[in-house]
């Protein structure tokens, strides 16, 4: 397994970087799962909500880390709902579209909704080739699919259905 790091930022402002390695990969879905090893003590996952009952114009508030480590934050809204955009490699994939501003650094950060439930994680950003900057066109894996996604990865290695 590559080792990666990761960093981790708390509400304070203090940060932490913690040596990881890739756990599984699932293309299809844009997922990575990293084992970071040892788990920290004293960390409080974000709740994950669901992307069920999510309509356009509710709001979106996308959570980031800089490379630093340092806090990315930006708001803006569900675009719409169902949305079919290719997936790295070319497998349909099911996401959220929102305005909320998306870069390369806030890529698998949190979509939240105004409750700070997790409703989604940026996966796909459409940005200027001139400036870099995104477009406004973005996509996140619903919750609901990470829901269902996220614990094969863990058991078998494999997003495949294994029922």
């Amino acid at each position: 397994m590559r080792a990666v790091f990761v960093t981790l930022a708390a509400a304070d402002g203090s940060t932490r970087e913690l040596p990881a390695s890739i756990y599984a990969k699932d293309p299809s879905h844009e997922l990575i799962i990293l084992q970071v090893e040892p788990p920290p003590a004293g960390l409080v996952p974000l709740q994950l909500g669901s992307s069920a009952g999510l309509r356009a114009g509710q709001d979106a508030i996308l959570l980031g880390a800089l490379p630093s480590g340092g806090p990315v934050v930006s708001t803006g809204v569900v675009s719409a709902v169902n949305r079919v955009v290719p997936s790295s490699n070319n497998q349909p994939l099911q996401a959220l579209q929102t305005d909320a501003d998306v870069t390369a650094q806030t890529l698998g950060g949190a979509l939240l909704d105004s409750g700070g439930r997790v409703i989604g994680m940026p996966v796909l950003s459409y940005s200027s080739k001139a400036s870099a900057r995104s477009s406004g066109v973005n996509f996140a894996l619903p919750a609901d699919v990470l829901r269902e996604v996220v614990p094969r990865l863990i058991v078998y290695r494999s997003a495949a259905d294994r029922r």
